[in-house]
């Protein structure tokens, strides 16, 4: 595993929570170019029925930790029920909610990551909150796969 990509991974399970191990992320690579992973991705995010809420490129000094390429999104999207209803419920979902999903370009081409929702569940053994992890699993495997899928 190279180094620049050793740092992605530890800014991405900062970006979640600490507790997060690799096993808990979902992480796809695409042939794609980063600017057309990213229009890609926002297509399969609207196409799954949820809403962009924010893209921007992540401010942080990548360079002091060795990390070369400023090509580097984080891209929180809403769920098909709003966060807003969801989190007046269920408040303690703060860290994790809006859903994000985070690209950056490695050569030519681009890597996704996202937390896997249903890691969740070990936290917040609640039935309601359980078919929304799942869900958002199904969507986010879905989401990511169609940016996998597509050639430039």
């Amino acid at each position: 595993m190279s180094r620049q990509f050793q740092t992605f991974i530890s800014i991405v399970l900062l970006m979640f929570t600490a507790s997060v191990s690799a096993g808990n992320l979902i992480m796809v690579r695409t042939v794609l170019p980063f600017e057309s992973a990213v229009e890609t991705l926002k297509v399969a995010i609207a196409e799954a029925g949820y809403t962009v809420l924010d893209d921007s490129l992540v401010d942080i000094s990548l360079v002091s930790a060795s990390f070369s390429t400023p090509k580097y999104k984080a891209i929180m999207l809403e769920s098909r029920v709003g966060t807003a209803e969801l989190l007046d419920r269920h408040p303690m979902l703060a860290s994790f909610l809006p859903l994000r999903i985070t690209i950056f370009a490695e050569d030519e081409s681009s890597v996704l990551v996202s937390l896997n929702p249903v890691y969740l569940e070990n936290y917040y053994p609640d039935e309601e909150l359980a078919g929304f992890f799942w869900q958002w699993n199904r969507d986010i495997q879905q989401i990511l796969s169609s940016v996998m899928m597509a050639r430039p």
